[in-house]
């Protein structure tokens, strides 16, 4: 938003809401809550970061706390009226999650288990494939639980840190681009990421409300999957286009040296078509150089001497004379020389 008036901010929402509402509301229509709520994460992302004043987030954030207030009361007060809000494997989930031991044959089945699973785990776990209770769909929304049974706690926290360096990496990526674009199409995907992972989390922690909501990369389901594999994709090609050089690697016998410099010159001569095919297929940019035409020309070092050193040519503390000439032509060419003497 170039000029921020209550105006073309109100333009601007409207534009974001007309591009995600139509496929979010046909995704609702497949009783599906989760990814409409992952959608509208990305979207509420890519407005915070487009610069919208404060006071539209305050407002929401109140408006969001007035309806989570309202929820609670109705559900306590006014069952019967939370019912016709919210009914059918909704409402049953809900009930599932506030109350997963009361609800043990039915609706909180498999939050009850999958908390008595890993709940008994300790910090290492179980052992791999280790099957404490059955829980349904261990391997898409409750894998996290599974991680925890077969691994504890340790290998808890080490899927947590390896989700973390994802997301640190993705941010990195798209931050060091110069494209606006990018960095609006990062901080979607990161808003999408970590509400994932958080709410993933959270309900097999018995905090959050059981949505259908995968752990991105590491549950099973291939839409899920092949979704955010373009996203990574994507991200490659924003890394390739940055044309930053992160590190290299240079092997020296069976050792390979990794190097992070900030330049960096090949000298591997003309005859390397192999090299420069591999630098080209990597998308790096190459450019000819200028045409230039050499030609050798050869004195003899005693020459070279008595014309740089005059009447101490032949001074016995005096190294064998070199020489270099350049200039400039009016066309903008330049000719050079430069001296190649063996000493």
């Amino acid at each position: 938003i170039l000029i921020r008036t209550f105006e073309s901010e109100v333009k601007y929402i409207v534009k974001c809401m007309a591009v995600v509402l139509a496929p979010a509301l046909l995704v609702y229509l497949q009783n599906d809550t989760g990814v409409v709520l992952i959608i509208m994460m990305g979207v509420l992302f890519v407005l915070f970061a487009s610069g919208l004043r404060g006071a539209w987030f305050t407002v929401g954030g109140i408006i969001l706390v007035c309806i989570i207030a309202l929820g609670t009361y109705l559900f306590i007060f006014q069952p019967h009226i939370f019912s016709k809000i919210i009914s059918g494997h909704k409402l049953a989930r809900f009930y599932g999650w506030v109350d997963p031991e009361g609800t043990v044959g039915k609706e909180g089945f498999q939050l009850f288990y999958s908390l008595l699973s890993y709940g008994t785990a300790g910090w290492l776990g179980h052992g791999f494939q280790a099957v404490v209770k059955t829980f349904p769909e261990a391997q898409t929304d409750f894998i996290f639980a599974v991680i925890l049974t077969d691994y504890g706690y340790i290998g808890g926290f080490i899927t947590v840190l390896a989700i973390v360096a994802l997301d640190i990496i993705l941010l990195k990526i798209g931050f060091d681009s110069t494209n606006r674009r990018d960095k609006f199409f990062t901080i979607g995907i990161f808003g999408m990421l970590i509400f994932q992972q958080v709410w993933n989390i959270f309900m097999i922690l018995g905090l959050l409300p059981i949505t259908g909501i995968t752990l991105p990369f590491i549950s099973y389901g291939g839409s899920s999957l092949l979704s955010y594999m373009v996203a990574i994709a994507m991200f490659i090609d924003i890394e390739t286009q940055n044309q930053k050089l992160t590190n290299i690697k240079i092997k020296q016998g069976d050792q390979i040296i990794t190097m992070k410099p900030d330049k960096l010159v090949l000298a591997i001569g003309h005859s390397a078509r192999d090299t420069y095919e591999m630098l080209y297929q990597r998308g790096l940019r190459i450019e000819p150089k200028a045409f230039a035409v050499g030609l050798r020309i050869e004195h003899l070092q005693s020459f070279i001497n008595e014309h740089q050193y005059g009447r101490y040519a032949n001074h016995p503390k005096l190294k064998a004379a070199d020489y270099k000439l350049a200039v400039k032509t009016s066309s903008g060419r330049g000719v050079y020389t430069f001296c190649m003497c063996p000493g």
